[in-house]
């Protein structure tokens, strides 16, 4: 992304606003811009179906595809915690072992040193935004302005595709 990342990315949350704009495109894109202002190694997006079950919609690359999968297919991991009870993170996934077995093997296996997931929510929760951080990344996990933009971008652009729970 040339320029200025923020404000570039204000420009493609702008075009959400068009009736015609494509939902699974727009949250793939998120999904890049996530790593991107965010400094993180991968992110991954997951919505609520009519049936307030997650399902994985959008990730940044493979390694997250298959990371956010392996949660949902094993029932364990921060993208259900966060579903179900709000915002979590995990400074160190290598001491995670007690709290998500599979899923700590599976993302230190992959290559990631911790993890944030954080509900997507307008009135309720409709989704999950994951945050995965590479071990040389592992850093100052705030979020700050950037996070916002990203957060921001989400509650505006997809509440007339959620379900209702």
């Amino acid at each position: 992304m040339d320029g200025e990342p923020p404000v570039e990315t204000f420009v493609e949350l702008a075009d959400t606003l068009v009736d015609d704009f494509d939902v699974i495109d727009f949250l793939h894109l998120l999904a890049d811009r996530c790593v991107e202002l965010l400094d993180v190694h991968a992110a991954g997006l997951l919505l609520a179906d009519q049936r307030g079950r997650l399902q994985l919609i959008a990730t940044s690359n493979e390694q997250a595809r298959l990371l956010e999968l392996f949660q949902l297919q094993n029932d364990e991991g921060p993208c259900l915690e966060a579903f179900a009870g709000g915002p979590v993170s995990h400074p160190d996934l290598a001491g995670a072992s007690e709290r998500w077995p599979r899923f700590a093997a599976a993302a230190t296996e992959a290559g990631f040193a911790a993890v944030d997931a954080l509900p997507m929510r307008l009135r309720s929760v409709w989704g999950v935004r994951t945050l995965h951080w590479g071990a040389e990344l592992r850093r100052s996990r705030t979020l700050g302005l950037q996070g916002m933009i990203v957060r921001c971008g989400v509650t505006t652009a997809v509440p007339d595709v959620r379900p209702t729970r």
